[in-house]
C-alpha cells in the first residue's frame, strides 16, 4: 500500500475516531487517575479480587484429574502444573460451590486443549504457519460453552455476525464484523413499545432496505482474531464493535453499562478490553497527571493531536465541575439514571483490563473465570433493560434526540454482480490490503470509500460458498504465504 494511502487511511481512521467521540486512548485499569472512577472500581472488582475456584482443582488426586492422569495422555502433562497454579493465594478454594464445580469440570478438557493447541501449531510454524481459523477455533469452542450452554441461553455467542457503526460520512464503512460476539437476548425490551424512527439506533444490526430493525440483543463482548498477529488492527476492530454496542445502550436508556473484548494479537495472547460511556466533564485525579500519561496508549497518530480537542480530552481539558456535578463517581450499574444523567454521557473510554496467554493453562483458566463473572453483569444488564417500559425512550429522544441518529442509512439492495466480476474484484482487493501487513484484512478495517450499495454487494457476494467470504478472504488464504522472518530460529515464541 502505498504512502499517500496510508496516510489516507490513519486520516480516516482518526476522523471516525472523533465522530464517535471516544477519545482514542487504551487506558490502564491501575491507572490511579480514574482510580475514584465507579466503571473503574467495578472493573477493578473484576479483575483484582481473588478468583475462586473449586477446591478440587488444587488437588491433583481429586477424582476430578482422573481422566487426565489415567486416559488422556496428550493433556497428562498439564494438569501438574494447573493444579499447583491453583493452589496458590491468587485463587480462592470453594469446596460447597456445586455450580462453579461442575461448570469448571465442563470447561477444564477445553482450557487443557488450547493450552496444548497452542504448543502443536507452534511446533511446524515455520513452514505451516497457523492462520486465523486455526488459533480461533478452541476459544470459540471455548466461548460458546460459557455463554450458550453455561449460561442457561442468558447471553448467545455467535460467530461473524455484521454490527452497524456510527460513520462521519458516506465515504466511511456503516458496519463491521467482528469474529464473533456475545450476546444478551431483550426479547422483552422496551424496542416494542418505541416509535418506529427510533428503532434503527436501538439495534445493533445493520439493515438492508425496507426490512424492521432487529432490537432483541445488546452486544455484550467482541472478539477479534487477527492472522498478521498485529495489536492495533485487531484492536481497532474490537473498539469499532464495542462502539456499536455502546451507542446501541445509551440510546436504550444505559450508558454507564460495560461491555467487553477479546484482542487476540502476538500469536498466542488474549487481551481482554471493557468499555463504557462518562461524562464530557469526567473527573479526574489532578495529582496524577504523570501516572495518566505514563499508562494509556493510543491507535492514533500523535501528529496533530495538539490541534483535536477530543483526543485531548481526557488529558485535563474534563477536569470541570466536580463528582457531584457529574454523579458519575457515586453511580454503578444498578443507578438509574435521570435524563439529565444521561444526557452528560457524551464520550467513550476503553481500559486494557488484563490479558493472558493461550500458552499456560493457568491463564486461560483466568480467562474463563472472568468471562463467568461477567455473565452476573450480563444478567443485571438484561433486567434492568427489560424493566425499562419505553418510558425513558420516549422522553430522551425528545430532549436528546442526536441519540438516536448515529444508526446509518439502511444497505440498498443492488443486482448482483457476476461472479466472474465478484471474484476479479475481490483479487485486486485483496493484493492492494496485502500491501501492508499491519492493516486488517477485513473490509473496513482501512476505513476506505466504499458505498452502501458497494458493501452489499460484498455482502451478497459472499454467501454462494463456503469459501466465499468477505472481500478478499479467500483470496488471502489462498494466494499469500505468511511466514515470519523473526519466526527463524526462535525458541521463544508461540509455543
Amino acid at each position: 500500500m502505498s504512502q499517500s494511502n496510508t496516510n489516507t487511511g490513519v486520516i480516516s481512521l482518526t476522523t471516525w475516531t472523533r465522530h464517535v467521540r471516544w477519545d482514542g486512548e487504551f487506558r490502564q485499569l491501575d491507572d490511579d487517575t480514574y482510580g475514584h472512577l465507579s466503571h473503574v472500581r467495578k472493573l477493578r472488582e473484576l479483575v483484582q479480587k481473588p478468583l475462586i475456584v473449586p477446591a478440587w482443582l488444587a488437588n491433583i488426586e481429586s477424582p476430578q484429574y482422573e481422566p487426565y492422569r489415567k486416559r488422556m495422555e496428550c493433556y497428562r502433562k498439564y494438569i501438574g502444573g494447573l493444579s499447583k497454579a491453583a493452589a496458590v493465594s491468587k485463587y480462592a478454594k470453594n469446596a460447597d460451590d456445586s455450580g462453579l464445580s461442575s461448570e469448571v469440570e465442563e470447561c477444564l478438557p477445553l482450557i487443557l486443549h488450547i493450552r496444548h493447541h497452542a504448543a502443536s501449531l507452534q511446533l511446524h510454524s515455520l513452514h505451516l504457519e497457523p492462520m486465523e481459523n486455526d488459533r480461533r477455533h478452541p476459544v470459540d469452542t471455548l466461548g460458546s460453552l460459557v455463554w450458550d450452554f453455561q449460561s442457561n441461553a442468558r447471553v448467545i455467542y455467535r460467530a461473524e455476525r455484521t454490527l452497524q457503526v456510527p460513520r462521519p460520512s458516506s465515504k466511511h464503512p456503516s458496519y463491521t464484523k467482528p469474529d464473533a460476539c456475545a450476546f444478551i437476548p431483550i426479547p422483552d425490551g422496551p424496542a416494542a413499545l418505541a416509535l418506529m424512527d427510533l428503532l434503527p439506533a436501538l439495534s445493533c444490526f445493520p439493515r438492508t432496505g425496507s426490512v424492521s430493525a432487529e432490537c432483541g440483543f445488546a452486544v455484550h463482548w467482541v472478539t477479534e482474531f487477527k492472522r498478521h498477529h498485529s495489536e492495533a488492527a485487531s484492536k481497532r476492530q474490537v473498539v469499532k464493535g464495542l462502539v456499536s454496542a455502546l451507542y446501541q445502550r445509551r440510546a436504550l436508556g444505559f450508558p454507564n453499562h460495560l461491555v467487553f473484548g477479546t484482542v487476540h494479537h502476538s500469536r498466542t495472547v488474549l487481551e481482554v478490553l471493557a468499555a463504557t460511556w462518562v461524562p464530557s466533564n469526567e473527573p479526574i485525579n489532578s495529582e496524577a497527571p504523570l501516572a495518566q500519561e505514563a499508562n494509556t496508549s493510543s491507535i492514533l497518530p500523535p501528529v496533530g493531536q495538539a490541534n483535536d480537542p477530543l483526543v485531548n480530552s481526557s488529558q485535563g481539558g474534563d477536569a470541570v465541575g466536580d463528582d457531584s456535578e457529574t454523579g458519575e463517581t457515586a453511580m454503578d450499574a444498578h443507578t438509574t439514571l435521570t435524563i439529565q444523567d444521561i444526557k452528560k454521557y457524551n464520550k467513550i473510554v476503553v481500559y486494557t483490563i488484563a490479558t493472558f496467554s493461550m500458552s499456560h493453562a493457568e491463564s486461560v483458566l483466568d480467562l474463563y473465570l472472568l468471562m463467568r463473572l461477567t455473565r452476573i453483569l450480563a444478567q443485571q444488564y438484561k433486567e434492568e433493560i427489560e424493566n425499562s417500559d419505553g418510558t425513558l425512550i420516549s422522553k430522551l429522544s425528545e430532549e436528546a434526540e442526536d441519540i438516536y441518529k448515529w444508526a446509518p442509512p439502511p444497505l440498498q439492495p443492488s443486482r448482483k454482480r457476476q461472479k466472474s466480476d465478484a471474484w476479479s474484484s475481490q483479487l485486486s482487493s485483496t493484493v492492494e490490503e496485502e500491501q501492508d501487513d499491519i492493516m486488517s484484512v477485513d473490509q473496513d478495517e482501512d476505513f476506505d470509500s466504499r458505498s452502501d450499495s458497494e458493501e452489499l454487494d460484498a455482502l451478497s457476494d459472499a454467501e454462494p460458498g463456503p469459501t466465499r467470504t468477505i472481500t478478499g478472504e479467500v483470496g488471502t488464504y489462498t494466494f499469500q504465504n505468511y511466514a515470519y522472518k523473526e519466526d527463524v530460529g526462535d525458541s521463544h515464541g508461540d509455543p
